[in-house]
């Protein structure tokens, strides 16, 4: 099962429990979470892939990711780059939506990148955001089904 897209302690103090029973919740989610010091896109990556990236990052509440997130962020990063381009190739050459190949490479870069959503716990709703956001980095035209899919 998926973790929660924000953390608990973000939504305040949980009722019925005194403040000091808060502040250690906090910590201790704050602790199992872990460093959040390598969340910097790859410097091999070109500036493109880059802010798709960094607009993905940018969707998630501060302080809800971690290092282990790092892949996951990665992978959707360059799997909605990716489905940007062979999009791009396929607006300029029509003919291609003919190409067994080119549906079967589109169709599993839109399923990598729902995956990733999911495994990082994220909504219908925030799932959408990132499909916008990353629409906006790559500056391109595009409806959220083209990114999420109709699950």
């Amino acid at each position: 099962m998926a973790r929660l897209p924000k953390s608990v302690s973000s939504d305040g103090p949980v009722k019925g429990l005194t403040k000091a029973e808060n502040e250690t919740r906090a910590a201790v989610e704050l602790a199992q979470l872990g460093a959040a010091d390598e969340l910097d896109p790859p410097a091999e990556w070109d500036e493109e892939r880059r802010r798709v990236y960094l607009s993905v990052v940018g969707a998630f509440p501060t302080d809800s990711l971690c290092n282990l997130d790092a892949p996951l962020l990665q992978e959707l990063a360059i799997s909605l780059h990716r489905k940007h381009l062979l999009d791009a190739r396929i607006d300029a050459n029509p003919q291609l939506l003919e190409d067994a190949d080119v549906i079967r490479a589109r169709k599993h870069l839109l399923d990598s990148a729902t995956r990733c959503m999911k495994d990082l716990g994220m909504s219908r709703t925030a799932r959408a955001q990132i499909a916008d956001r990353a629409a906006s980095a790559v500056k391109k035209a595009a409806t959220v089904f083209d990114f999420v899919g109709d699950e």
